[in-house]
């Protein structure tokens, strides 16, 4: 009888609801967070990328150009995602800095989506609007009867590698004034982490944990012996340490070196992109990191590529320093490296608490270095299952049915 409910309850969302995701970013960067396609396959998806802003041309181009190309017009990708990309003065992190220029732009993005819904017959009663960066806080609110959700997957209210969130830090201080902001508007808010969910329960009650996962399909690729390693990796000599992810003060690069230099028969391959602060790049620690031989960085590769990266690691690293980013945390490379059965080699952070089965949790740098030795002397089959399962049990297929149960029951009664 319940799945009978189910598949009436979706084709009622397919044919009334629609979801508006504004998205921060452009959608193949933001597709690395891939749960929203399954959404899809429950709800219809029409994504607001990111507005022009006309007076700041200059800092993305490539807006502009793609904006002249289709116009005010909705299209759909292969999958049957719908996008619309608006103009605007401003774009979120200009907006974000300039208050008066921020209202402007909800007036004018506000103005052309609700033209759009309305020209397109789409529910007025059945819209939701979902936002995940605290920057966007403007255009919260910007679609008349909308109800909104508020997706927040890390701490905003510091910056990458601050070691505690400090209320009077002027920072602090602005984004938690506008994160209040969302939060006293949103009609629910799904945290990602066990952490992020008590810190915003306090101010709104419907606030839910779904932590995040993985495209479980994708990873799981790694396991196949026909699937092709890269070139550039496979003449790298074994064994491998990996990391995929992004490069920069969450990174503990003194851990690093230390694995560089005590581990020298080792090669360290750092996959993502660089993108800690200036003052953060320039340290001493991260000049020394790039000198050592055994660590090799290969830049920002295709999502479509990883699993033909992934299947070369001989062990997957999560090297995080303790910072207050890190504890309010939960990546999603924990269970695309999991995906793979091959260890997982980790500094602790909440998130990853009750994973010791699967995953060596290290509180020091010592610790650390002997897991990595006895994860490469690692061969039971057994564990390897396990971390497959946990990873299956992750999938964004999973996320994506809880967020619509969420938003079927909190916001569609």
């Amino acid at each position: 009888m319940y799945i009978f409910y189910q598949y009436f309850m979706v084709k009622l969302m397919k044919k009334e609801t629609l979801i508006i995701l504004f998205s921060p970013s452009e959608w193949l960067q933001f597709t690395r967070r891939p749960h929203w396609q399954p959404v899809n396959e429950y709800c219809p998806l029409l994504i607001i990328e990111p507005p022009v802003g006309i007076i700041f041309l200059f800092l993305h181009i490539e807006r502009f150009f793609n904006y002249l190309k289709y116009g005010h017009k909705i299209r759909k990708n292969e999958n049957g995602i719908l996008f619309y990309r608006p103009f605007s003065l401003g774009t979120y992190g200009v907006n974000f800095r300039i208050p008066l220029l921020a209202k402007l732009d909800r007036l004018i993005i506000g103005f052309q989506l609700n033209h759009l819904i309305k020209k397109q017959g789409f529910n007025s009663k059945k819209l939701i609007t979902y936002i995940n960066k605290v920057q966007q806080y403007n255009i919260v609110d910007c679609i008349k009867y909308s109800k909104i959700l508020y997706e927040v997957t890390d701490e905003y209210r510091v910056r990458e590698g601050d070691a505690n969130l400090i209320e009077s830090n002027p920072y602090t201080e602005k984004m938690m004034n506008v994160e209040k902001y969302i939060l006293d508007k949103a009609h629910l808010v799904i945290a990602s982490s066990k952490k992020l969910h008590q810190s915003k329960l306090k101010y709104n009650k419907n606030t839910f944990y779904i932590s995040n996962s993985a495209d479980f399909k994708h990873f799981y690729k790694s396991t196949d012996s026909s699937l092709p390693i890269p070139v550039v990796i496979d003449k790298i000599s074994k064994p491998i340490l990996g990391y995929i992810g992004n490069i920069n003060e969450i990174i503990d690069i003194e851990l690093l070196c230390e694995i560089a230099q005590n581990r020298p028969t080792c090669s360290i391959v750092l996959i993502g992109k660089i993108n800690g602060r200036k003052h953060w790049a320039n340290q001493e620690v991260y000049g020394k990191l790039l000198k050592y031989r055994n660590i090799h960085y290969l830049g920002f590769k295709k999502y479509s590529d990883l699993p033909r990266y992934l299947k070369a690691f001989d062990v997957c690293l999560m090297p995080f320093r303790d910072c207050e980013w890190m504890r309010n945390a939960s990546p999603n490379k924990t269970y695309q490296y999991l995906s793979s059965g091959k260890p997982v080699v980790s500094t602790y952070f909440p998130e990853v608490e009750g994973m010791e089965d699967v995953i060596y949790i290290c509180n020091n740098h010592d610790s650390f270095l002997g897991s990595i030795d006895i994860s490469l002397n690692e061969n039971n089959r057994d564990i390897k299952k396990m971390r497959i399962m946990i990873a299956q049990n992750n999938s964004t297929e999973k996320r994506a049915k809880k967020v619509i149960d969420l938003l079927r029951e909190v916001l569609l009664d």
